[in-house]
């Protein structure tokens, strides 16, 4: 009786030992997944097709306030990973492990590292320029206010971006037009961008969208132009404009409420702040590190001790200083380009590692020629914009403007 029970107590234990390993051959080993992932400032959703269902998440204590599970998304063998905006100025990473629910199985490794800026230089490029006026029918020149002038900025990436905070440097304080040159061992352009006007696009890090190739028009006035000249063109549609608080009451600025204003942060000028009608002042776009303001930007970053060498027509050479001016570091950049008249342009205001060449409207200094003309990026055959760096090869030259009325 006793040798029945036992041989019955072993057959129970076997039976038991083959279901356990039965159960474990159906979980059949995977190749666990090794992914790395790149996220922008603003953060959002990291998506992992696992081996597996059924797994438990391991987040290093270091990283847990800013990469969670995102519950509402995670489902089957899809987990989603939520990544918050970074606000701490530097570049972030984390190592995210996965492994089989109760066990040690690991199903994934997840690599994530996080820039401390929204948008890398050359994602958004100035697609155009438009600087020179347009010609009134009854004078054949431009109004002194030059309220239509405008730029073009594109995303020319395959993935939506967000322009807030962008910085528009549009006027640089060297002038392309003054017979100058840096003096020797003080070349700051290859440091930082010097300039005179400052003004950024506002938002708090999702409210301006820029789909994949598509474009922000930034206009001087947001007026319509067309009911005082004809040959002009209605800014009403623009995205922005830049408005100043003139401090001569007869020379004010014009305000469209319908149209949101950029930020102003500084401009040199003391009534309206216009684009230079020949080009001599060039234009760059930036994107400031988070948690840059205003009055940090004019406390930290002014431009002291920068003299550059002005050759006179009379034949003598003065060293001259740049005045009110603010300096860029090159690497806030995101596009910069030189302009200026084709026949009088002798100094570029940006370093050549931003803009080797320079784009122009106009063939001699005060050419009546340049009007209703602007400086528009060529496209390439995948149908994004040219980007060499390089503004000679990059841009038509002298073109009509794209948003003025064809005669």
């Amino acid at each position: 009786m006793k040798k029945h029970l036992y041989i019955w107590a072993v057959a129970l234990l076997l039976a038991v030992g083959a279901a356990s390993c039965s159960k474990e051959k159906t979980e059949k080993p995977v190749e666990p997944v090794n992914v790395s992932y790149a996220v922008r400032l603003n953060g959002g959703n990291v998506l992992i097709n696992l081996p597996a269902a059924d797994f438990d998440v391991a987040i290093p204590a270091d990283a847990a306030s800013w990469v969670g599970i995102n519950e509402a998304e995670t489902a089957g063998t899809a987990l989603v990973l939520e990544v918050s905006r970074n606000e701490t100025g530097a570049e972030r990473q984390a190592t995210v492990t996965v492994t089989r629910s109760g066990r040690s199985d690991l199903l994934a490794t997840v690599a994530i590292r996080q820039s401390n800026v929204a948008v890398r230089a050359g994602e958004f490029v100035i697609e155009e320029i438009y600087f020179t006026g347009t010609a009134l029918p009854e004078t054949g020149s431009p109004d002194k206010y030059l309220g239509d002038q405008y730029l073009k900025i594109r995303n020319n990436t395959d993935e939506t971006l967000y322009a807030d905070g962008m910085m528009l440097i549009l006027s640089s304080a060297l002038n392309s037009g003054q017979n100058a040159e840096m003096v020797a061992g003080g070349d700051f352009r290859t440091e930082c961008c010097a300039g005179t006007a400052f003004y950024c696009i506002p938002g708090s890090g999702r409210d301006v969208p820029v789909e994949p190739g598509k474009s922000l028009i930034v206009v001087n006035n947001a007026q319509n132009h067309l009911e005082s000249n004809p040959n002009s063109w209605n800014a009403t549609t623009a995205d922005f404009e830049w408005y100043d608080v003139s401090s001569n009451d007869a020379f004010q600025d014009t305000d469209n409420p319908a149209v949101p204003n950029l930020d102003k942060w500084y401009a040199q000028t003391l009534t309206v702040h216009t684009l230079h009608n020949r080009g001599f002042n060039a234009v760059a776009i930036a994107m400031p590190p988070v948690g840059m303001t205003a009055e940090k930007f004019l406390a930290e970053y002014p431009l002291t001790d920068a003299y550059y060498i002005f050759h006179s027509p009379n034949g003598s050479d003065y060293k001259l200083p740049l005045r009110n001016a603010y300096r860029v570091p090159n690497d806030w950049v995101l596009d910069a380009v030189n302009t200026g008249c084709r026949d009088a342009y002798y100094i570029a205001p940006w370093d050549a590692s931003l803009d080797a060449g320079y784009a122009w409207c106009g063939t001699t200094d005060g050419d009546p020629e340049r009007f209703d003309k602007a400086v528009i990026r060529k496209s390439g055959s995948d149908g994004k914009l040219v980007d060499t760096n390089n503004s000679s090869n990059d841009f038509e030259s002298n073109t009509p403007a794209s948003l003025i009325a064809k005669k």
